[in-house]
């Protein structure tokens, strides 16, 4: 009746899916407190006179705040990325016959 290739192959699927989605929503919001809690402070040292002393940064080896930016960048680009793919999916102008 079901080809356990398939089977097989939609488990697969499945699982790989949800560990991206994982992977990049745990980037995002919660490797190293997430990226809300650094957009806080950043906006402070840019528009105020703070410095980067004043959230935390000692330097290249202990930025405070910050640590794990470049993690919750990526998940916000691979955030944005599958966004924007599904919603190019979902939103697809009809084919014309």
């Amino acid at each position: 009746m079901y080809d356990p290739v398939h089977v097989g192959l939609v488990l697969i699927g499945c699982l790989t899916v949800f560990a991206v989605l994982f992977w990049t929503l745990w980037a995002l919001l919660v490797c190293e407190g997430g990226l809300f809690v650094k957009i806080g402070p950043f906006l402070r040292v840019v528009f105020t006179h703070a410095t980067w002393a004043d959230v935390g940064v000692r330097g290249p080896r202990e930025l405070g705040v910050f640590e794990g930016w470049i993690v919750n960048l990526a998940g916000l680009a691979m955030s944005l990325f599958l966004a924007l793919g599904v919603g190019g999916v979902l939103l697809a102008p009809a084919r014309k016959k």
